[in-house]
């Protein structure tokens, strides 16, 4: 169980009277790429992802753009 605040209980208040959720999503990567004998260098990239998901059945999902940084 995680204690929230009074801001974020306002939130998840307004998301179940909508029945939308937004939920945030950062990855941090570490790529590289090989072919044959030639390897690149390791890319590090950021992958930020806002994402509204609906959980009523009137409401469909919508697809969303990420955004990154090397």
């Amino acid at each position: 169980m995680v204690p929230l605040n009074a801001d974020q209980s306002a939130e998840l208040k307004k998301e179940n009277a909508t029945g939308v959720y937004e939920i945030d999503v950062k990855m941090y990567l570490r790529v590289r790429f090989k072919l044959g004998v030639l390897k690149t260098k390791t890319l590090k990239p950021k992958v930020s992802c806002d994402l509204r998901v609906p959980f009523k059945g009137s409401a469909a999902f919508e697809t969303t753009k990420c955004h990154w940084d090397r």
